[in-house]
């Protein structure tokens, strides 16, 4: 009743329960639709946050923040007026987080999944038409050996930005310099520096899925390599914000988020 009163509707349910656990219940959330003709920076000036903030983002990311659609609704987090956070859809998928960061004293922005917890359940119960599209039994193991250290989560407190960010993966600890293995067939899409995840390999694989390996000490493939699953495509490191050498391996569905435990094959995980 809550929700209808708001005038939220039911696809934007599970952003608002993500938002209030991120933010631990405090701030008031406020609902908007994006002016006509409004751009990024525009919105930006308007609560008075510096434009020196887009210097600090990929050029793709730049792009992204054109696809702001007129009419969108989209959150806002404020303390006392003044903007917090900021979350806005830029399509089904995808939404533009923008935030404080109270560590360096500036707002920054990430493009983020918008999840929605339930997907994932869905997903193991479509039929499968072959052996290769049952998603249980699809992915092999990243690692020869899998210690994990931290897993899927939406709302897990980040040992170096010190807040409760979601951790969309699972963290295997391994040493420096262990061979990261391909867990499916398919094409690399990504290879080189992402922001926090430092060197990262990203693989399109078939059936609408994408596994990501990130903290690489050094990538051993190329972006439109097609590979093979078990193939060696770089070596476990701490590049970006790791306190210590591991993976960070995930997998989404059509773009969206899954726990890739729920997916690697059973046998392949030492608890």
């Amino acid at each position: 009743m809550l929700f209808k009163f708001l005038g939220i509707n039911k696809l934007r349910y599970f952003l608002i329960i993500f938002l209030l656990f991120e933010i631990g219940y405090s701030g008031v959330i406020v609902n908007h639709k994006w002016k006509k003709a409004e751009s990024f920076s525009e919105y930006l000036h308007k609560n008075h946050i510096p434009q020196s903030l887009l210097e600090h983002i990929t050029k793709k990311e730049v792009q992204s923040l054109s696809k702001i659609r007129s009419g969108v609704k989209f959150y806002e987090i404020r303390d006392k007026g003044k903007l917090i956070q900021a979350f806005i859809p830029i399509g089904k998928n995808r939404q533009i987080k923008l935030y404080k960061d109270t560590k360096k004293n500036r707002f920054d922005v990430d493009i983020i999944p918008i999840s929605k917890p339930k997907s994932d359940k869905k997903i193991k119960q479509k039929p499968s038409k072959s052996k290769t599209s049952n998603s249980s039994k699809l992915f092999g193991r990243p690692l020869d050996k899998l210690r994990v250290t931290s897993t899927f989560s939406l709302r897990r407190w980040h040992p170096i930005l010190h807040r409760y960010l979601p951790h969309y993966g699972v963290d295997f600890g391994a040493k420096i310099g262990t061979p990261i293995h391909a867990t499916y067939d398919g094409k690399v899409i990504y290879a080189g520096w992402m922001r926090g995840y430092g060197r990262v390999v990203k693989i399109k694989h078939p059936h609408g899925y994408v596994s990501l390996y990130a903290h690489q000490s050094k990538i051993a493939v190329r972006v439109g390599q097609h590979i093979k699953k078990g193939q060696t495509i770089g070596y476990v490191g701490r590049s970006g914000r790791a306190t210590g050498p591991h993976l960070h391996f995930g997998l989404y569905k059509n773009s969206k988020a899954v726990n890739p435990q729920r997916y690697i094959e059973k046998r392949s995980i030492n608890q």
